[in-house]
């Protein structure tokens, strides 16, 4: 089956809906391990862009010596002056797990992409060691 030999060769999640259409979910290298639970950062990036004020985020991991990873969010604000980062935090702790709730949110002046416009996690992830 053409979702077996995928999963076997390539490093991404994908799923098959009912309708038989093809969704990319993650890589499975970007997938964060808090004690075992699984999280893909789109999930919390997506909760982070419905706060408002925000222009882009993404979602690494931090090696953490007792959970093993924990999750950082780095976001873009429209205006950082204006923001407010304790109601944000309140955000995400009312809309998320607490294992999923970034441990740290940090803000920088422009995303890191290639030139097609895809973040750069692995830098994202090397500020953040």
């Amino acid at each position: 089956e053409f979702l077996d030999w995928f999963k076997k060769h390539m490093d991404d999640i994908v799923y098959f809906d009912e309708a038989g259409d093809f969704y990319f979910v993650s890589r499975v290298g970007d997938v964060i391990n808090v004690k075992g639970q699984k999280i893909i950062p789109a999930e919390i990036e997506r909760q982070a862009m419905q706060f408002g004020g925000i222009r882009d985020c993404a979602c690494v991991a931090k090696d953490d010596e007792q959970q093993g990873q924990v999750p950082v969010l780095y976001i873009v604000c429209e205006d950082e002056k204006a923001f407010d980062f304790n109601r944000f935090r309140n955000y995400l702790q009312e809309n998320l797990e607490a294992y999923r709730v970034p441990r740290d949110i940090i803000p920088i002046e422009k995303m890191p992409c290639t030139p097609t416009g895809k973040i750069m996690r692995k830098h994202l992830s090397l500020m953040t060691k």
